[in-house]
């Protein structure tokens, strides 16, 4: 179970860098008109062009809580997991970390840590620290992004809104269509399936929502999912399962200093391939 959360997490982070990373949107963008006369597509375009600029040297952070609802013959149960990961990329030194917890019905919290730092990826296993050499894109999640971008996305909307807030900032509220051939829809149930081993045959999505917020100088702020599924699982049977997720992005400075996190020995790690 706890890989099946990992895989939701997996698509949750590949929606929120696709929705930075967006490139050139083709179609006509399914947002609502505003006061300020912007579409969807239009908007995450702006959107794309701050991040392709970079941030210089601050530092962000990417806060991620998910809760699983999880009903199975007639007994629910939540399973809950919190990602903090932080990220800063100055020049050509690169800095990462991540720290995960997860708590299951009747079991102790969990907590799992990495950090990526001179192109080495450091985990740690039963108290040993092990290093691989990699690289920031594939340690950070962004060479991940196999979801089209995200107006491939709106596309497969069943109704898309944007509005402005007093503040300036954007809500987009999007409910996808699950029966659509969609980029999202799709990982959904190939992750589900591959986490679960479960036929994709045997998924249905019931229902997914998303609202995203940004930022009135056009940066990803936050981003909130509900994924409805049941599967039909072998050696189990129904299982129903309502995900809610809520992601936020936070600039934390040039001055901030990301960490090692604790239980991870960077001088002694092994090293593997």
């Amino acid at each position: 179970m706890k890989k099946l959360l990992c895989l939701f997490l997996s698509v949750l982070l590949i929606f929120c860098l696709v929705s930075c990373d967006s490139g050139e949107g083709s179609g006509e963008g399914s947002g609502n008109k505003d006061s300020k006369d912007i579409t969807v597509s239009e908007l995450l375009a702006l959107v794309n062009q701050k991040e392709q600029a970079g941030y210089g040297d601050n530092a962000y952070k990417v806060t991620t809580n998910m809760t699983a609802k999880t009903t199975i013959n007639g007994t629910t149960s939540d399973i809950v997991q919190k990602s903090v990961m932080q990220m800063k990329e100055t020049g050509t030194d690169k800095i990462a970390s991540v720290v995960t917890t997860v708590s299951l019905p009747g079991n102790p919290e969990m907590e799992t840590a990495e950090y990526f730092k001179n192109n080495y990826l450091y985990s740690v296993v039963n108290g040993v620290t092990y290093k691989k050499k990699t690289t920031f894109e594939a340690a950070t999640g962004a060479a991940n992004t196999t979801s089209g971008d995200a107006n491939d996305i709106v596309k497969g909307a069943k109704d898309t809104k944007l509005t402005v807030e007093a503040d300036g900032t954007y809500k987009i509220v999007v409910e996808l269509d699950p029966k659509s051939d969609n980029a999202l829809v799709n990982d959904l149930i190939a992750g589900f399936g591959a986490g679960s081993g479960t036929k994709d045959e045997n998924i249905t999505i019931k229902k997914i929502g998303a609202e995203i917020i940004i930022s009135a100088d056009y940066i990803l702020s936050s981003l909130k999912m509900n994924i409805d599924l049941s599967a039909q699982m072998d050696g189990v049977g129904a299982v129903d399962m309502i995900f809610d997720v809520v992601s936020t992005c936070e600039l934390l400075g040039s001055d901030y200093e990301i960490t090692v996190p604790a239980g991870i020995n960077v001088e002694n790690a092994t090293e593997i391939q």
